[in-house]
């Protein structure tokens, strides 16, 4: 899986801390044993919340999704199936990002 985006890279702000997201919350459930797919829904929820202010697509969103979930051990259907439900139902409950985050320093 992709790291987030350098720092000053043409990515913007809010597609720059989604992916930021997505990477630490691969890397945090890769080695988990138990739990995965509750840990798998609860970032696809938040990935979704934002993911309208980010700007990235949501296949793009849903692959990585995937991809960091079948490296954890859970299986491509499964994983699918959860990072596509959780998703949109973060996207029905869209998070306001913080204006701070999102600024330049």
């Amino acid at each position: 899986m992709a790291g987030p985006p350098a720092h000053g890279s043409s990515v913007n702000r809010p597609a720059s801390y989604l992916l930021t997201v997505l990477h630490n919350g691969a890397q945090e459930r890769a080695a988990l044993t138990d739990g995965r797919k509750q840990a798998l829904s609860s970032l696809a929820y938040k990935v979704g919340g934002y993911l309208a202010a980010s700007g990235l697509s949501e296949t793009e969103v849903l692959d990585r999704l995937v991809a960091a979930a079948t490296a954890s051990g859970l299986a491509h259907a499964t994983a699918e199936r959860l990072a596509r439900r959780s998703l949109a139902n973060g996207q029905a409950r869209q998070l306001t990002p913080s204006t701070r985050r999102f600024t330049a320093s």
